[in-house]
């Protein structure tokens, strides 16, 4: 499954008179930003450009604060600009995804992990100053290193009496003494929706994000996986993220494989401050002391699941004030209405690495779970981020962490995921052939009874029915359409009701395939039966086998015999030569995959058998003759 939030949400509520700004590293036009021929090659002469209301749109690539050394440049943001990463060099369709577009402290690009990072950029963005209007989305800001006093805090992004809204970023490999990955510093609430924070590291606290003094940030369908905090002696911990005097709203959110190295608060550390926590999934979080999943004062949770998460005292829940905990599955058990303590099942939470943290970590829901259907649909909180589009931002949250609708079956899950249809394939990176059958494989919750399948080839903008009406019975043999492209998807939904649905987690490709070339035999030569020849071929990388056929009758219907139905597509086969004597003989060679695509050699060739006697052509030519004596 994968996140559903559409890209184009942001770009759809700004206003119509907004001007396009072009940034292109690649571009060699005029560099005044007015087309993607001519398109800034630097970000910041955009953002001194802009004005209000304006667009920056941002090709891939990798842009930087300075050309420079100067470690305090930032790309600061500004009050009614929005900035989109995520498009094509030269233009084209937004793709975050594959067109990745990375705003980088790392000045001299010399960088290894944590290390050789002394030059680099203090903040690498600075919403201070701005109010929601002022927009990222659709970037990595990676490489930042905020550990200087008095520029060490906020390292990817610092926020100072700033409220800028956050969507579609990952920030990772970032560092700083706090707030690694982003720091909301003096009433500071910027809105964050769809964000991942992985690998950013604090020497005292919030490895992912600190909030601090009034802030309240609002944080929806965002993921915090191995970033680690307390790294120092006396660092205070939340290797997630950290809270002091702050009231931030987390809902639909992940935390797995964070760490507090010496001190508390693995996944959060909330220090006087009143968090409100909906349908979150804590698991692999660990501290050194206290709470691997959460530690201090005054949180309010909901519908969510603590499960595997380690320290020496309270693991998943250390309360030092009034924690208030309801409907939710706790390792251990915990006091409060609705509340378990049974193996969520997750589908698989520290991923086929076997190491929480990771990419690969899986705290979806399976079938059999506890938590479904045993959250409280009243403690959901309003729509801010308005995630559907809808300019209702009072209504309850619609969606969960993939983007699908959050109640379903009448009572919302516990967790981060609600468990309802689940696409198993295809679910991205598959490379397909059009005219192939391809299995499509899904699971529900058993309460559907007709799925609707379609394809989109254009990463989601538009859609094409394979069946709009077919049995929820978990599979369906497509024929691969007849398209080229390297963005499609595939989306099952409930025939009756279109907004329960899933997608495939990431792109994948369906190309034609150019039929092989047959080499030799390629007409006219003469084979001795029972000799060895080699049979040889051009094809296409992407197709791993060949089926390998001959006719000893011009290829008329019914002639062909296989040589070797699945031989690996190299280029050449060594071929043992039949008994069989014959002029009118051909080699086809067809793809395995897909045997309509395929070729003949081009004219016949002849096999014999030899009459001589083997004990006088002693060199198998079929000849008594010097080389014989």
């Amino acid at each position: 499954m994968r996140k559903v939030v559409l890209l184009a949400i942001l770009i759809a509520a700004v206003p119509c008179s907004a001007g396009i700004v072009y940034v292109d590293a690649g571009a060699i036009g005029d560099n005044n930003g007015t087309s993607w021929e001519h398109a800034y090659t630097d970000i910041q002469d955009a953002l001194t450009a802009a004005g209000a209301t304006d667009i920056i749109n941002v090709a891939q690539g990798t842009y930087k604060p300075t050309s420079g050394g100067d470690r305090n440049a930032t790309f600061q943001l500004k009050n009614g600009v929005a900035v989109y990463g995520g498009y094509p060099s030269g233009g084209g369709t937004r793709n975050t995804q594959a067109n990745v577009t990375t705003l980088s402290g790392d000045l001299i690009g010399d960088d290894i992990g944590y290390t050789n990072n002394g030059e680099n950029s203090y903040h690498v963005v600075t919403g201070s100053g701005t109010d929601p209007t002022a927009v990222l989305d659709g970037f990595t800001i990676t490489g930042s290193n905020a550990a200087s006093p008095p520029n060490n805090l906020g390292g990817g992004m610092l926020n100072d009496y700033g409220s800028p809204t956050v969507a579609n970023c990952t920030f990772s490999g970032n560092s700083a003494n706090s707030g690694g990955g982003m720091m909301n510093y003096h009433d500071s609430s910027p809105i964050v929706t769809n964000c991942t924070f992985t690998a950013n590291s604090a020497g005292y606290s919030g490895g992912g994000m600190y909030n601090y003094s009034g802030s309240s940030p609002t944080v929806t369908n965002c993921t915090f996986s191995g970033n680690s905090a307390a790294l120092l002696m006396f660092g205070s911990g939340g290797g997630g993220m950290y809270n002091y005097l702050a009231s931030p709203v987390i809902t639909n959110c992940t935390f797995s494989g964070n760490s507090s190295d010496r001190m508390n608060g693995g996944g959060i550390y909330n220090d006087n401050c009143n968090p409100t926590i909906t349908n979150c999934a804590f698991s692999g979080n660990s501290a050194a002391s206290y709470g691997g999943g959460i530690y201090g004062s005054d949180a309010t949770i909901n519908n969510s699941v603590f499960w595997g998460n380690t320290a020496p005292n309270d693991p998943q829940i250390a309360n030092t004030g009034t924690t208030t905990v309801n409907y939710s599955d706790i390792q251990g058990g915990y006091a409060g209405t609705g509340n378990i303590d049974a193996d969520p099942l997750f589908a698989d939470p520290d991923g086929p690495d076997s190491t929480p943290g990771t990419e690969d970590d899986n705290l979806r829901l399976s079938a059999d779970s506890p938590c479904i259907d045993a959250g409280d649909n009243m403690a959901l909180p309003a729509d801010t981020a308005d995630l559907d589009n809808d300019g209702n931002t009072i209504e309850p949250i619609p969606f969960d962490l993939d983007g699908s609708t959050r109640i379903v079956n009448g009572t919302a899950d516990m967790g981060a995921y609600e468990y309802r249809i689940q696409l198993l394939s295809p679910d991205g990176a598959e490379v397909m052939i059009a005219g192939t059958t391809y299995d499509i494989t899904w699971r529900s919750d058993g309460n559907i009874a007709n799925v609707s399948l379609e394809y989109s080839d254009a990463n989601g903008l538009a859609w094409t029915f394979i069946d709009p009406n077919t049995p929820d019975d978990g599979q369906y043999e497509w024929i691969v359409p007849n398209v080229t492209s390297e963005m499609c998807l595939v989306r099952v939904s409930d025939a009756g009701d279109p907004d329960i649905f899933d997608i495939s987690d990431n792109v994948f490709a369906i190309f034609q395939a150019s039929p092989p070339v047959v080499l030799s035999p390629d007409g006219g030569e003469v084979f001795i039966a029972a000799g060895t020849e080699t049979i040889t071929w051009e094809a296409m990388e992407r197709l791993d086998f060949v089926t390998i056929e001959l006719s000893d009758a011009n290829g008329i219907d019914g002639s062909w015999e296989v040589i070797d139905p699945n031989t690996p597509n190299d280029g050449q086969y060594e071929w043992i030569v039949p008994d069989i004597t014959s002029n009118q003989c051909l080699v086809r060679v067809s793809y395995t995959d897909v045997p309509n695509i395929l070729d003949d050699s081009n004219d016949m060739f002849t096999i014999y058998v030899c009459q001589i006697d083997s004990s006088s052509d002693l060199n198998n030519d079929c000849k008594t003759n010097m080389p014989d004596l």
